[in-house]
């Protein structure tokens, strides 16, 4: 199921600047990702940008949205409506997603973000010159599995075997597990490693859990795995186990913390590169950048609930703390 949203964004005269495109149509531009909400953070980093670099939704640009929620069919089927609709651009959020933005738009330029092995998905020949008609942002999350380890053991000092729940299949996922395996070596931790195809064995992975086992979960960046977020803060409030995520969202929505970058910035950073794909510029030859903003977000309601007191060395270094 995907969601057909056209945005149009009010925006203030004075707002525009002066080397803002004009034409007698907007600029369509075409966003798919994998989120349940359409207002993914990716998207409120678009609008930001787009906003900053003077372009006004309605008048310069309009945004036409789909929202996969989490199926891959969902966004291939969504990219070829978009393709109907004749977007002039897309921006992809996720591995996923790119896969079908990539299978589906052949010949229109793609802006991704949140990709964390691109070269290996294979969607550009490298971060430096990537050719063809893709470019954007990855999201390092592989790389920094190792500090989402640590930072999980700061905030549960007695935790000493953790549960990652992935799809080897998935090269973004497996980077960041085999990132973790040394992580958890130098931190003496034991890592138990449970591998899914599908959403219902995440479930039956969800079942198993108990506190003697498994004394948190390390959430890595799969798709089907973080479909399944909701499931996974039930039962982790159920059997008393934290989990740290990679996404500020499901801390939102109940996990204990998350430390990773920020999807939004990511966003802002994107409407960058569509500004100079409109004037001229061609994707091959913009390099694939990284994350600059990385962000340790913790919900104090859910430690109280899970009997966890968190010490004050990690609180003062988070970026943001929800009570």
């Amino acid at each position: 199921m995907y969601i057909i949203l056209p945005l149009t964004l009010a925006g203030a005269a004075h707002a525009v600047a002066a080397t803002t495109p004009k034409s007698d149509a907007p600029w369509k531009i075409g966003v798919v990702h994998l989120a349940h909400q359409v207002d993914a953070p990716v998207v409120i980093g678009l609008r930001q940008g787009l906003q900053d670099l003077g372009y006004i939704e309605g008048r310069d640009v309009v945004l036409e949205i789909r929202a996969g929620r989490g199926q891959y069919s969902a966004a291939l089927a969504g990219t070829r409506e978009l393709l109907k609709a004749r977007v002039d651009i897309f921006v992809s959020a996720g591995t996923v997603a790119t896969k079908a933005v990539k299978e589906a738009a052949a010949d229109v330029p793609v802006v991704f973000t949140q990709v964390g092995e691109p070269i290996s998905a294979g969607f550009v020949k490298s971060m430096r010159q990537p050719g063809g008609n893709l470019t954007g942002f990855s999201h390092l999350l592989p790389q920094i599995t190792g500090k989402r380890l640590e930072l999980l053991k700061e905030l549960v000092p007695a935790c000493r075997t953790v549960l990652v729940i992935f799809d080897p299949g998935n090269p973004t996922s497996e980077g960041a597990v085999a990132v973790a395996r040394e992580a958890a070596k130098q931190l003496k931790m034991r890592l138990r490693e449970h591998h899914i195809k599908n959403n219902n064995e995440v479930l039956q992975a969800l079942q198993k859990i108990d506190g003697k086992t498994t004394d948190a979960i390390l959430v890595v960046p799969d798709s089907v795995v973080v479909n399944s977020g909701k499931s996974i803060i039930e039962k982790s409030r159920e059997k008393l186990v934290p989990v740290m995520f990679h996404e500020v969202t499901w801390v939102e929505r109940g996990g204990l913390a998350s430390y990773g970058p920020s999807f939004v910035d990511l966003g802002r950073q994107a409407a960058g590169y569509l500004d100079k794909i409109r004037k001229g510029a061609k994707p091959g030859d913009l390099p694939v950048q990284q994350p600059t903003k990385f962000e340790l977000v913790i919900n104090m309601k859910t430690a109280k609930a899970l009997g966890i007191t968190i010490p004050q060395s990690v609180l003062v270094r988070a970026d943001r703390v929800i009570e």
